[in-house]
């Protein structure tokens, strides 16, 4: 809260927040949703909006996919803890993948959860 400026000083200021973020930074379009949902939030590459939660029971749990062409869920991954990594998404019935970095941070009082097509760090896979 803050004071108003001028004549208006006895006015408080409240800044309202939304508490998850989302940004698309991934050079194409994405669909967010929350693992367990059937309704999706449509993501244009360059965009944020605010992701709200259609069930507040489950878990704060994301899954994406690109926009378009027959793509696949990704497995759901948790946004309530700091931190980054590595979604591989398939195309259903082909061979095309893609590799999306998600990095999860806090921002004043808003998570972050930010997609991005990030060639510098390649994900890694180990096999026994």
């Amino acid at each position: 809260m803050a004071a108003a400026p001028s004549v208006f000083h006895h006015t408080k200021i409240i800044r309202l927040m939304p508490r998850f973020l989302v940004r698309n930074a991934a050079g194409r379009g994405l669909q967010v949703k929350q693992v367990g949902s059937a309704l999706s939030l449509t993501l244009a590459d360059g965009s944020s909006e605010a992701m709200l939660w259609f069930d507040a029971v489950q878990r704060p749990e994301l899954s994406v996919r690109l926009s378009g062409g027959g793509w696949e869920w990704s497995g759901g991954f948790r946004v309530d803890e700091a931190g980054e990594l590595g979604l591989r998404l398939r195309q259903r019935g082909g061979t095309e993948r893609e590799v999306l970095h998600v990095c999860v941070s806090v921002v004043d009082a808003a998570v972050v959860v930010a997609f991005s097509r990030d060639p510098a760090t390649p994900p890694y896979r180990l096999e026994n």
